[in-house]
């Protein structure tokens, strides 16, 4: 209110006509005394200067004595004044706050003092002061946001002044440079230095008619002039806008802009990128070809062609994400119109390049790549393709455009691409997408064109397609990146749509045969060689994209891309391995297996890559995650990958392999101890995880599918690797989800009713891996197997753990054990008697872990066990059973034999205990024959409180802390059983005279000795466990040890007759 009453008071009020001069007079002495004695006088002064300044001109322009105050006096004395100005914001500010206000004030209230003294002044002379005044401002100590709005502000007036543009424009480029390209830290300056490049292009686009007082475009000829002084700022604002529509889409690339600017230019925050975007768009419209050739000439060569690289990826981007509404239909088409133009101007220069260069340098090869990518994207763009177009929308696109700008394009295109001569293998990978993008569009399921016949677009793709078939062989007398982006194309396109990939492959295999069989020279070869190849992969590919991307397909998906991988393995006509494509599906199942947590299966996958490659320098290109690279750094990398698996699946043994392959690496080939270090401080803690860390290996399955499923043959049958504590319930029921109409049977065979109810039935069963000495024993062991067994166990020192991993890894041989009751009687007193023992061994193709989760049976034996073989082989898994809790309870107790303490195994005898009468333990005599399953009651409620006091021998800081739970319940279990069944029964049945005077054959008395021998093994190690046991033994547990002594008593004098009997 103030504002317009001073103004209303200024011109309808205001008469006095000599005042300017002591209105000056004053400004300069008040200065000039204030500055001298530096004082905060000046501070009230600024504020009012732009009112003072007005009222100085408005009393000049009243007077009427010009001869007594000539303008030329007039001109000199606001010349000092705003010399005064310069000098006071060029000073530091030295903590004076007083100076800093002055400073602030003066650059908000310029732009009236400007407006004020354009009455005055000539356009160069008013331009001359302005450009001063921002010279003057301390960098220092005044902000940049205040400097460039008020350059914002002054600019429509300086610009639409033709004598300022000659001192201001040079300014103008100045700040164009410097700001015009965002920060990390702020966008700030980027979003004015905008705000000014908008309001620049605004004048020069349009100019103001004094006639009529509205805007009109300017002349073509004259908006281009003006614009030549401004060409040096294109690169920067090329590269801008690439960063801020890249920020647009993904916000995190740069910060906001403050509140405070965004209310100074009057704007959202949210246009800077669209803004900056009309800019770009509007510079290339108005500059003429000519004037765009020169200033890409006037670069020096690697600068031009980054230029180019930056100016066609924006481009693309624009493109991609078209930041307009679809509604903006002009400047949506006029944005089109501009990059067609540009396109269609810069491909002579890169045609010239092609031609003169035999090599291209890599920002070369990317500016063509980018140039032939962005023709295949406007051939197929929505807003060039007039014929599809509804008629309202088909109009007003063909007003903008005036004609169809495709054929352009499509020279453009050809004349660069036969350019290149023997260089065009180099740009398979970014032609192939977009010409199947554009050939596949409009294809029928039989692989037909809706109107019968190749578009001029389509047909341009057809023929670069068969020339670059034929260059890149007669180039390098193969195939390979032309094979291998062919079937990722075919892949794309038949992952989006089976049926659409289906058909274009139809076509393009019968439009390729024609074109072959019209060129006798090339059909043989490459022709028939590439169209063989194709067929094959492209049935492969099709086979494995119609399984769905889920864990249940998994095997189906892991076989067709083993196919596929095996396919490409072998050697072609030339003896050349398709390395390229056959990596793809190496890490197709990588993912594949990493996706389902099968870690161990993904890092041996992951070494079929690491094995084709050396330690050289040679350039291997990017592929998904994996940057372009040397292959010495691929294949590192793929180690750390292949480590990384191995550790996550537990296998630590071979995943010290891979840091030992990389020590290697290091330490002998790149000299990088930094990395050597971290390698081998790595490999260090897989060595304390195999010694320390519990591990828990994956159970086997066999399963035998019978009947009529789609992808399994009647009567197939597998070995399955379970995940990790899988249990066959939880295999189960992930095999029914697969197969929901099939019948699981958990038994060994189907019953002939399950096979003949139902089409589909699978029968599954948990299987063993029998010890490797058993495999050897039985003859189906490998030669490498038989060796490893051999070193291991002639080494002493070999820990359990060691022993654990390779009984556990490297297996094909499996085992299912089936029992045979054969005693006449329904319920024998002694079962073991006559329990009979069908051992039915199975050999896969395949070791486990590999490269899938199952394999087929190749091979079968099987094995009766007789009963006394049977109860040899139940003592001896009960003796190493019990052998690996007590060496579990050893460990932690920390009770070793080279601590100088007498070890305990070396016991003779047990200490005497006091024997107590249970309640109901009876004498020798009272106990009743039992079998394993059948325990003394006496045991069951020992367990029953051990069960209940194990969570306190866990948390309780008492007698110990070392953990016996599991070895207690291993030693209860084999002596109450001995006393009151098992053991005992197997005495009673095989270690008597009536049973040796039925068996006197050799290997009959082998076998009894042989069970003699583990049972001594036995009443020896639950001797070492006991006095173990009651070495640790918490308070809790004493009476379960009292009556584990008593009744290991009764056991060794009940059996022992049986055992020493000869």
């Amino acid at each position: 209110e103030e504002s317009k009453m001073m103004e209303m008071y200024l011109k309808n009020v205001f008469k006095f006509t000599r005042s300017h001069t002591v209105l000056l007079d004053l400004c300069t002495s008040s200065f000039e005394a204030e500055r001298k004695h530096v004082s905060s006088g000046l501070v009230p002064l600024t504020k009012s200067l732009h009112w003072l300044m007005q009222f100085a001109v408005r009393s000049f322009e009243l007077n009427e004595e010009k001869a007594k105050y000539p303008l030329a006096d007039f001109k000199t004395s606001l010349k000092k004044l705003m010399g005064l100005v310069s000098n006071l914001l060029s000073m530091d500010v030295d903590d004076q706050k007083w100076v800093a206000q002055c400073q602030a004030n003066t650059l908000k209230y310029f732009p009236i003092i400007a407006e004020s003294m354009d009455r005055i002044f000539s356009g160069d002379e008013l331009s001359i002061l302005v450009v001063g005044i921002i010279k003057a401002i301390n960098p220092y100590h005044t902000n940049d946001v205040a400097r460039l709005n008020l350059i914002r502000v002054l600019t429509k007036s300086m610009a639409f002044r033709e004598t300022a543009r000659a001192t201001f424009f040079p300014l103008l480029l100045e700040i164009f440079t410097k700001y015009l390209l965002p920060r990390e830290e702020s966008v700030d300056e980027c979003f004015i230095t905008t705000a000014v490049l908008r309001t620049l292009i605004g004048f020069i686009e349009c100019t103001d008619n004094k006639e009529t007082e509205h805007r009109e475009l300017r002349d073509p000829k004259d908006a281009a002039e003006i614009l030549l002084q401004f060409t040096p700022m294109l690169e920067v604002l090329i590269r801008s806008t690439l960063l801020l529509l890249r920020a647009k889409a993904n916000p995190a690339l740069l910060p906001k802009p403050t509140p405070s600017v965004v209310e100074l230019i009057q704007s959202d925050g949210k246009t800077l990128a669209i803004d900056s975007l009309v800019c770009t768009i509007t510079v290339l419209k108005l500059l003429p070809p000519k004037m765009l050739l020169d200033y890409l000439q006037s670069l020096e060569e690697r600068s031009r062609f980054i230029f180019l690289v930056n100016l066609l990826k924006l481009f693309s981007l624009v493109l991609k994400v078209n930041p307009f509404s679809e509604v903006w239909v002009i400047f949506v088409t006029l944005q089109v119109q501009v990059i067609c133009k540009v396109h269609s101007i810069f491909g002579p220069v890169l045609c010239e390049t092609a031609r003169k260069q035999a090599t291209l340098t890599d920002t070369q090869e990317e500016a063509i790549s980018l140039f032939f990518t962005l023709g295949l994207d406007l051939l197929q763009h929505k807003d060039l393709k007039t014929e599809d177009m509804n008629e309202r929308r088909k109009r007003l696109v063909l007003a903008q455009l005036k004609e169809d700008l495709r054929p352009e394009i499509r020279k453009s295109f050809t004349m660069l691409w036969e350019a290149l001569g023997n260089q065009r293998p180099m740009f398979t990978r970014a032609l192939i997408p977009g010409m199947f993008g554009i050939i596949s569009t409009r294809l029928t399921s039989d692989g037909r064109t809706i109107e019968g016949k190749l578009r001029p677009s389509e047909k341009m793709c057809m023929d670069v397609f068969y020339s670059m078939i034929v260059t890149e062989y007669h180039a390098t007398k193969k195939l390979n990146k032309v094979e291998r982006y062919t079937i990722e194309g075919l892949s794309q396109i038949i992952h989006d749509s089976q049926g659409r990939g289906e058909a274009f492959y139809k076509m393009l295999d019968k439009d390729l045969r024609e074109r072959f069989k019209e060129d006798p020279e090339n059909e043989k070869a490459p022709g028939l060689v590439f169209l063989g190849h194709v067929s094959h992969l492209f049935g492969l590919m099709a086979s494995l994209l119609k399984f769905p991307t889920t864990a249940i397909y998994e095997d189906e998906r892991n076989r067709m891309a083993l196919a596929l991988m095996e396919y490409l393995s072998k050697p072609d006509e030339n003896g050349n391995i398709r390395r390229e494509m056959y990596f793809r599906y190496v890490q197709y199942l990588v993912d594949l297996h990493a996706e389902i947590k099968n870690y161990q299966e993904a890092g041996i996958t992951q070494l079929l890559e690491v094995d084709m490659l050396e330690w050289s320098d040679d350039i291997v290109e990017a592929r998904g995650e994996f940057p372009r690279e040397m292959e010495r750094e691929r294949k590192e990398r793929l180690y750390q990958n292949a480590n990384s698996f191995f550790t996550s699946g537990q296998d630590w043994e071979r995943a010290i392999t891979m840091c030992e392959k990389l020590a290697q690496y290091y330490r002998n080939d790149a000299y990088d101890y930094e990395k050597l270090a971290d390698v081998l401080k790595q490999e260090a803690e897989l060595f304390r995880k195999i010694a320390n860390a519990p591990r828990f290996y994956p159970s086997y399955y066999r399963v035998l599918f019978k009947g009529e499923f789609p992808e399994e043959k009647d009567g197939n049958e597998y070995v399955y690797r379970g995940g990790r504590m899988e249990k066959v319930m939880n295999f189960s029921q992930r095999i029914k989800r697969k197969y929901p109409s099939a019948k699981l049977v958990m038994r060994w065979n189907p019953k002939e009713s399950d096979l003949k109810d139902n089409k589909q039935v699978i029968a599954i069963v948990t299987l063993k891996l029998p010890a490797c000495k058993t495999v050897i024993s039985n003859g189906l062991a490998t030669a490498k197997m038989e060796r490893e067994v051999k070193a291991l166990h002639s080494n002493s020192r070999v820990t359990k753990e060691v022993v654990e991993y390779y009984e556990n890894n490297s297996r094909s041989v499996f085992l299912y054990e089936k029992p045979e009751q054969r005693s006449k009687d329904k319920k024998p007193a002694n079962e073991f008697k006559e329990l009979w023992v069908r051992q039915h061994f199975l050999v896969t193709e395949t070791e486990f872990p590999t490269v899938k989760r199952r394999s087929k049976v190749e091979a079968r034996k099987e094995i009766m066990l007789s009963p006394i073989e049977n109860a040899a082989c139940m003592v001896h898994e009960k003796n190493q059973h019990i052998s690996k809790e007590i060496q579990e309870v050893h460990k932690a107790a920390k009770l070793t034999d080279s601590s100088g303490k007498q070890s305990l195994s070396s016991s003779n005898k047990l200490p005497k205990v006091e024997l107590k009468e249970h309640k109901h333990g009876g004498s020798k005599g009272s106990s009743t024959l039992a079998t394993p399953r059948k325990i003394d009651r006496t045991s069951k409620l020992m367990r029953v409180k051990l069960e209940r006091n194990s969570k306190l021998n866990q948390s309780a800081k008492s007698q110990t802390k070392v953990p016996v739970n599991k070895l207690s319940q291993a030693l209860a279990g084999t002596i109450d059983a001995a006393v009151n069944g098992g053991t005992k029964l197997f005495c009673e049945a095989f270690l008597t005279p009536a049973y040796r005077k039925e068996h006197k054959l050799p290997e009959d008395l082998e076998k009894i000795r042989t069970l003699r021998r583990r049972l001594k093994e036995q009443v020896a190690i639950l001797r070492d466990g006991l006095s173990l046991f009651k070495s640790v033994c918490p308070t809790e547990y004493v009476p379960l040890l009292q009556h584990l002594l008593a009744t290991y008593a009764k056991m060794e004098a009940s059996i022992q007759r049986y055992y020493e009997f000869q």
